[in-house]
């Protein structure tokens, strides 16, 4: 419930800059939607999702594109490294999460 009423907080303060906003429920999820090759400029994760949390996400999202980067290096691909900004988000506001 917590999660979603942040997912509809941050899609609309983003389409009000006229942002194509897409949303996963959980951190697999949003892993599966940020599979490579994706056309996304940035992430707004979640700190706490259910099934993975957002923190182990954004750790498998940046294996992901290490990987990706070390293998376009080792083909000689002149494609630009993957590396997608991810920023935390979370509704928790007690003392502990700071």
């Amino acid at each position: 419930m917590r999660s979603s009423l942040i997912l509809r907080v941050a899609a609309g303060a983003l389409k009000k800059y006229v942002a194509n906003v897409a949303y996963a429920e959980s951190g697999k999820d949003a892993l599966s939607l940020l599979q490579l090759p994706h056309k996304f400029d940035a992430c707004f994760m979640d700190v706490q999702m259910p099934e993975m949390d957002g923190l182990e996400a954004t750790r498998q999202i940046h294996l992901m594109e290490s990987k990706a980067n070390e293998e376009g290096r080792n083909e000689g691909s002149e494609k630009a490294d993957w590396h997608l900004p991810v920023l935390a988000m979370t509704a928790d506001v007690i003392q502990a999460t700071y």
